[in-house]
């Protein structure tokens, strides 16, 4: 399924978050990888706020920001229960890119080094000086191994499948 940003984005910045938490209570693993930002699972408040302020429009209410940090923010506390695994591989320059000021970004970075100290989780780092035959693009997420969504500049990419039973 291929749907724009303008329209997922159109009924309010916070039903948009609102949108992933059955998805996220429901995934037993979680696959991330990112060329641009952190993954939301990982992101402060601070950084959520310079994020969604760059991308702001004069058609979202300030109101609608900052419950919209707040939803993904409580959403992202899924990485603290229930028996969730998390894998994530960045390339380097996600750590470097200063989106916000010098303290959300210290901030974003050391809440960063807690989170992968947790059990369930697992970082992968692509460093600059890696081979490539392309360049990094689009982030993906794999929830189980049933939903692949990727982040393209214009629109998200949702590809499901049905896990078929193997009874008779």
């Amino acid at each position: 399924m291929y749907v724009e940003w303008r329209r997922l984005k159109s009924a309010g910045l916070r039903r948009l978050q609102d949108s992933y938490a059955a998805l996220y209570e429901q995934t037993e693993t979680f696959r991330f990888y990112t060329s641009d930002v952190i993954p939301g699972v990982l992101q402060t408040s601070a950084y959520v706020r310079a994020i969604m302020s760059r991308s702001a429009s004069a058609s979202r209410s300030a109101e609608d920001m900052e419950q919209a940090i707040a939803v993904k923010v409580e959403r992202s506390n899924v990485i603290h229960r229930g028996n969730h695994r998390f894998l994530f591989l960045l390339e380097e320059s996600v750590l470097r890119y200063r989106l916000g000021e010098a303290e959300a970004m210290a901030g974003q970075l050391g809440h960063l080094l807690a989170m992968i100290s947790l059990p369930r989780v697992s970082l992968g780092v692509i460093p600059f000086s890696a081979s490539r035959a392309l360049w990094p693009v689009e982030s993906f997420r794999i929830y189980d191994e049933s939903r692949v969504q990727v982040e393209l500049v214009t629109a998200a990419v949702n590809v499901t499948t049905r896990v078929r039973s193997t009874s008779t």
